[in-house]
Order: structure tokens, then C-alpha cells, then sequence
């Protein structure tokens, strides 16, 4: 049972490596910038989430900005270069 678990979590660090990589292939053309510094926008990674007297509005809004840092985590780019992007293509 053991080996089954340790062969388990060994497949899904090597699927977490391959998303990784794909991740970093999609975003990482020129296209993919330019998708990306309009995904930065559109989430509102850079704007408060706050909307005042509309929770709902607040509540949304930090989900469309945690998707947005979820995706940046995935990239594992330094900040720098993401405001760099942001800059050069939004």
C-alpha cells in the first residue's frame, strides 16, 4: 500500500511539473503576453476588489483577482517582470 501512495504522489509532482511547463509555453509567446497583461487587467489584479455597499460585486471581483494570482503562481514569474509585462503590453 505504501508503494502505491509514494507512486501516486510521484505521478501527480510529474503532472504538476508538465502543467507547469504548460503554463509557461502558453504565456509565454507573444500572444500569450499580450493575453496575459489583458487577463491581469480584466481580473483587476491591480485594483482594489472593494465595491462599496455591493458584497456580491466585492465577492466576485476577488475571485476573478485570486484566479489571476493562481495563474501568476503558476508562471512562477518575479513581480517585477509581471508589472514589467502589464506596462509593456496593457
Amino acid at each position: 500500500m505504501k508503494w502505491t501512495l509514494f507512486k501516486r504522489a510521484k505521478a501527480e509532482d510529474a503532472d504538476d511539473d508538465q502543467v507547469r511547463i504548460d503554463y509557461r509555453l502558453t504565456f509565454g509567446s507573444d500572444h500569450g503576453r499580450r493575453v496575459l497583461a489583458d487577463l491581469v487587467e480584466q481580473c483587476h489584479l491591480f485594483h482594489p476588489s472593494y465595491i462599496p455597499e455591493d458584497v456580491g460585486g466585492t465577492q466576485y471581483r476577488e475571485g476573478e483577482r485570486n484566479v489571476m494570482l493562481y495563474i501568476l503562481s503558476r508562471l512562477q514569474l518575479p513581480q517585477k517582470e509581471i508589472i514589467e509585462e502589464v506596462i509593456d503590453n496593457g
